[in-house]
């Protein structure tokens, strides 16, 4: 039988990085255990030794954006904020910017040459 730390959950490869990845997020170790599914004593030895990742930053999204959040995030079982936390690595990791948005433009209105 396979060892569960080492299982994906919630689309993180292991529970360890599921806790390390959620603790970065801002979340006690005792919301982390209730999202994976293990105790608190679980989440908290897989966390030892590890320098916590600075203060997540926040920002403010318009209404519209967040209902469309909570829709798409309840259709697929995770929170909204799981929901937009992985829109934003994929679309750092896979560097979607340009597909997404268009090539960058100047203040003037041309585009700017990527470097």
């Amino acid at each position: 039988m396979a060892d569960a730390r080492l299982l994906p959950v919630l689309g993180f490869k292991s529970q360890v990085a599921a806790c390390v990845a959620l603790a970065d997020a801002g979340n006690t170790p005792e919301e982390i255990a209730a999202k994976i599914g293990r105790d608190a004593n679980h989440v908290r030895a897989a966390l030892r030794g590890r320098k916590p990742a600075a203060k997540p930053k926040t920002f403010t999204l318009p209404l519209t954006v967040v209902a469309c959040l909570d829709n798409e995030a309840a259709a697929r079982g995770i929170d909204r904020t799981e929901l937009a936390l992985r829109l934003f690595e994929m679309i750092v990791g896979d560097d979607l910017f340009d597909a997404l948005l268009g090539e960058p433009e100047s203040e003037d209105g041309r585009q700017v040459a990527d470097g």
